[in-house]
């Protein structure tokens, strides 16, 4: 008897299993999958596959945040402290500027389109000085929204 109640309750946790093996010939649980996978909006487009073998040779955010920011010159005139992805609008760089090891620094927001990648993988602010940053407006990370 007590080998009866095993079989039996092994032969109950196999149905779910044995149901989801069997070949279906379902055309109705095939539309369902296929609306299950189809865009959620119409005329919404589904991601576009990437080519890894290109994002290889791509620059990482984290390599370039901690950066230093030099001119032609080759002067350090700040480091990267940030990267900004606006909802709308252009991609920035949040650069700390002056101050000494790391007291008295402020940051400004620069386009991440005006940063170029120089020699030796140092990233290049053309005609920039640190005098110059320190006239852009100071960028603040607090979300207190301004009045004005």
């Amino acid at each position: 008897m007590k080998r009866l109640v095993m079989v039996g309750a092994a032969t109950l946790l196999a149905i779910p299993t044995l149901a989801f093996a069997a070949p279906r010939n379902n055309d109705a649980a095939d539309s369902v999958l296929a609306q299950a996978t189809a865009p959620t909006q119409p005329g919404a487009a589904r991601p576009t596959a990437v080519d890894a073998v290109a994002l290889r040779s791509g620059i990482r955010t984290s390599k370039v945040v901690g950066s230093s920011v030099y001119n032609e010159a080759r002067d350090d005139i700040g480091k990267v402290d940030d990267i900004i992805i606006p909802r709308s609008g252009t991609p920035v760089a949040i650069v700390s500027v002056g101050g000494f090891l790391g007291i008295g620094s402020r940051y400004v927001a620069i386009p991440l389109s005006e940063l170029q990648l120089g020699q030796n993988d140092r990233w290049m602010l053309p005609r920039a000085t640190k005098e110059y940053l320190k006239t852009l407006p100071p960028f603040t990370y607090d979300t207190t929204p301004m009045r004005g």
